[in-house]
């Protein structure tokens, strides 16, 4: 299946959580350190915490917690979610 706003929502979370280098406590291959702050965003947000607040304790944005949710969702549509 297709994504063709994946480029722009890979895009956009790159702005928003630049990318830090391989991942030293999980080891996995290819796998970026960000995934751990996204994994978090996504956990309290399933978790029913406020788009604000969790996005006010990463000092980012609404507009960023929703493409780390969009990006997720299109991971777990591809099989790819972690």
């Amino acid at each position: 299946m297709s994504y063709p706003e994946e480029a722009f929502l890979r895009a956009a979370l790159d702005r928003y959580f630049p990318p830090l280098g391989q991942c030293q406590i999980c080891g996995v291959p290819g796998l970026d350190a960000r995934h751990r702050v996204l994994d978090a965003i996504c956990d309290r947000i399933r978790a029913g915490e406020d788009l604000f607040d969790v996005a006010c304790d990463y000092n980012t944005d609404v507009p960023a917690v929703l493409v780390v949710l969009a990006c997720a969702a299109i991971d777990a549509a591809k099989g790819t979610w972690q």
